[in-house]
């Protein structure tokens, strides 16, 4: 028999036995990887968001050097080059040794699978383990910041006796839409502790499918509906949390604004 084909007779014995579907292909393995991996970036928006806020109400005089429209889209375009040279340099890695992306059937999701020569080769996966910890950092320091401003902003409403009502409508607003970075920003988190966390906790098919399926998807779910019931501009909505003559007025933009997906 042909090496070459006993090889890969061999391989997919070594799927099946250990309830693998057969591995993707490289090309597949590395967008498959490279656009789960860069999506992770759109979770960092937050902290940008949060300090743009932040900026804004403890730090106006200085808002327009730090957080303006050409200095924001550096620092964004800043941060996706070094996410794609990161995440390519690291797949790249992984193509000579043969270490492609298998479906596994038990935990319902795709992972590395060491087998030889993938096995034999160094591959660096710490980084994996490290994302709850960044992402973990990066929620505290963004509840932080949060914090400052929603007591920058009660205070402001305290004192807001003397604002004519067009200024006390935009402290509201601007109130309202602040909790909404809250609840998405929780999201997150969740998001990451079931992923990175609690997703290893049990091995059954039943879990594997609420931490690789339900939670991813209702995550997305949540995160939807929170961006259309905190969307000033639906009718059924507004008249809860906007007055009728409020004019759209934030200090950043919300995460409405901002596409995630």
């Amino acid at each position: 028999m042909n090496v070459k084909l006993r090889q890969q007779l061999e391989t997919l014995e070594l799927y099946y036995n250990n309830n693998y579907t057969p591995r993707l292909s490289g090309l597949n393995f590395f967008w498959i990887s490279f656009g789960i991996n860069l999506y992770l970036i759109n979770e960092y928006t937050s902290v940008i968001i949060s300090l743009n806020r932040f900026i804004a109400l403890f730090a106006p005089t200085y808002y327009d050097k730090f957080c303006g429209m050409k200095i924001t889209t550096f620092i964004l375009f800043c941060l996706y080059i070094y996410r794609i040279i990161a995440t390519a340099s690291d797949l790249i890695s992984y193509i000579p040794l043969e270490c492609y992306l298998v479906f596994s059937k038990d935990h319902l999701s795709y992972t590395l699978i060491y087998n030889q020569p993938c096995s034999d080769g160094e591959v660096n996966d710490s980084g994996i383990s490290n994302i709850l910890y960044l992402v973990i950092f990066f929620f505290i320091l963004v509840v932080i910041m949060n914090t400052a401003t929603f007591l920058k902003i009660a205070v402001l409403l305290f004192n807001s006796k003397n604002m004519d009502t067009h200024s006390k409508t935009r402290m509201k607003q601007n109130a309202v839409l602040f909790l909404q970075t809250l609840f998405q920003d929780a999201l997150v988190l969740i998001d990451m502790i079931f992923t990175f966390k609690l997703s290893s906790e049990n091995d059954t098919k039943l879990w594997s499918f609420i931490n690789a399926i339900l939670v991813w998807e209702l995550i997305h779910t949540f995160d939807g509906i929170i961006m259309i019931l905190f969307n000033e501009r639906i009718s059924v909505i507004k008249k809860r949390l906007f007055s009728k003559n409020a004019v759209a007025s934030l200090m950043v933009p919300s995460r409405s604004d901002i596409s995630r997906k």
